[in-house]
């Protein structure tokens, strides 16, 4: 099970499927954190595969068996990244009784997914710096994953306007789109160590449900 941290950081971080890594597991996981960084600060056509092999602590080789091209790495570390969010939001909302209302609801998944972008910061920015950079096949694998989460926002809340909680003239694509926007952003200000998470995404769920309410 994850453990819980003051401000969700720790258990964020944990939530990436709840299962124990063998050894190759392990090294690809290093790898993929490893590219994540660099690939965030210095972007695709600036990112030697050598550079990250010497980040992750292992010789290219075994990198190269991992991964066999830098499409291949690129493309692993965005869809890495957008996996394990959206699965952070969905055990979230399992984890809640039958009986839970729709704000209650809403309120975690915000959460789950701030959580989740500042915890994997390096992802979300890695894939603002690479996603343009690789083939289109790639770039649209992507985006399924990122329709995916997406479409559970959408579920969530169509779920809250059958409630009678949302306000029927509402937009929803777009209030999907200001709340996901507003989550993300927080990677260009938030620090660790800083704000608490929980107050931030209870502040960003109340300002949302204010307008749509």
């Amino acid at each position: 099970m994850s453990t819980k941290s003051t401000n969700g950081t720790q258990r964020a971080g944990n939530a990436s499927g709840r299962r124990e890594l063998g050894k190759s597991g392990i090294t690809r996981q290093r790898i993929l954190d490893a590219a994540a960084r660099i690939f965030a600060e210095k972007g695709y056509g600036r990112t030697p595969m050598g550079e990250i092999a010497q980040e992750a602590g292992i010789h290219i080789t075994a990198l190269y068996y991992h991964f066999s091209t830098k499409d291949d790495l690129a493309e692993g570390v965005i869809n890495h990244g957008a996996q394990l969010n959206y699965a952070q939001i969905v055990e979230r909302l399992d984890e809640l009784s039958r009986e839970a209302t729709f704000i209650e609801r809403f309120r975690v998944a915000v959460r789950a997914q701030l959580e989740g972008v500042v915890a994997r910061r390096s992802y979300v920015l890695a894939q603002s710096k690479i996603l343009s950079e690789l083939p289109e096949a790639r770039q649209e694998r992507h985006r399924a994953l990122l329709r995916q989460s997406a479409d559970l926002w959408r579920g969530l809340l169509r779920e809250g306007r059958a409630a009678g909680m949302l306000r029927e003239d509402l937009d929803l694509s777009v209030a999907r789109m200001v709340l996901q926007g507003s989550i993300n952003w927080t990677i260009e200000w938030y620090r660790p160590g800083g704000r608490d998470i929980a107050e931030i995404a209870g502040q960003i769920a109340d300002t949302i449900l204010t307008g749509m309410q």
